[in-house]
């Protein structure tokens, strides 16, 4: 399998209305049809053209490289950056957009998760419902949580479970 190019689309999202902003999404293409997704999240609308430039331009330096060879993508993308200094700024977001996914696309190619892939072994977690969560009026804070917990969310009273497989 070998990468073949990618198309990058920017999105407005306004999430409950407490995250709202521009994202990048990266389908990072490839020889054999599969496609590894990935986003960067909350980019300042200013930015999401010479972002999803940065990433066509980074994804064509690594065009006919197998994606399931994470490591030496990583490689390329951060260690050795461009002209040999490391990636910061906007070329990090965009390094680790592509980093991503290629894990997507190593995960599909072979079947599995990429959890498993990466040493992962709990098919479940308990998750956060922490957005909106800011220092405010203790009543707009309960009614936050009332919903989050209507939803199914839960908290964690014992700090042992996350230690537990």
């Amino acid at each position: 399998m070998k990468i073949q190019g990618c198309e990058t689309v920017a999105v407005r999202v306004n999430f409950e209305g407490v995250m709202p902003g521009t994202h990048i999404v990266l389908r990072l293409r490839t020889d054999e049809g599969l496609e590894g997704i990935s986003y960067i999240s909350r980019v300042n609308a200013q930015n999401a053209q010479p972002l999803q430039q940065l990433i066509a331009g980074m994804v064509e330096s690594l065009n006919d490289q197998d994606p399931t060879n994470t490591e030496q993508v990583y490689a390329k993308l951060f260690r050795t950056g461009y002209g040999g200094y490391p990636v910061s700024g906007l070329e990090l977001r965009a390094a680790s957009a592509i980093d991503v996914a290629c894990w997507d696309l190593k995960g599909k190619a072979l079947n599995q998760p990429v959890y498993k892939l990466m040493g992962g072994f709990r098919d479940r977690l308990p998750i956060s419902a922490n957005w909106a969560l800011t220092p405010g009026a203790k009543d707009k804070i309960a009614k936050h949580l009332e919903d989050v917990l209507g939803r199914s969310f839960k908290g964690c009273e014992d700090p042992r479970w996350w230690s537990q497989p």
